[in-house]
């Protein structure tokens, strides 16, 4: 169960590297980190507050690659647009995912970024019906998250 969930979350953040760069922030954060997915999986099917610790540092690393997140602070600009431009085709279902969303980022209000972006992502995951994080995901293919480059 935690392995499909870090794998979902990833992709459902930055499974995809933006047009014109060379590696996906996925990638570089567990280059970075000095992780090997060995590792991961290790930490994460052990369930251990090491495992929680890392993957929530994990995401945390993404979200900031893509512009998501400042240091322990959510961006909600930037995760707004990618969630319009998501359900752009639906504008009740968008409305309601930016609902949830905005509350997720209430919620995960946290001092340390690691904690912030484990709480965030485990929230928004549980307001996402399986088709619309199949929409996030496939979305996730196309197009970059981060809303600062022009392509």
């Amino acid at each position: 169960m935690r392995v499909a969930l870090i794998f979902l979350c990833t992709l459902y953040f930055a499974c995809t590297p933006s047009r014109g760069e060379d590696e996906s922030g996925v990638i570089m954060c567990i280059h970075d980190m000095g992780l090997d997915m060995n590792k991961i999986l290790a930490y994460v099917k052990k369930e251990t507050t090491e495992g929680a610790e890392l993957y929530g540092c994990l995401l945390a690393c993404i979200l900031q690659k893509k512009n998501a997140m400042v240091d322990n602070k959510l961006q909600t600009s930037v995760i707004e647009t990618y969630i319009a431009d998501v359900f752009e085709d639906d504008e009740n279902e968008k409305e309601t995912i930016l609902q949830h969303t905005r509350n997720c980022i209430q919620q995960a209000e946290n001092d340390d970024k690691c904690v912030a972006a484990r709480q965030f992502v485990e929230c928004t995951k549980g307001h996402l019906s399986r088709t619309n994080l199949r929409k996030v995901v496939g979305k996730a293919l196309s197009i970059p998250f981060t809303a600062s480059k022009k392509r």
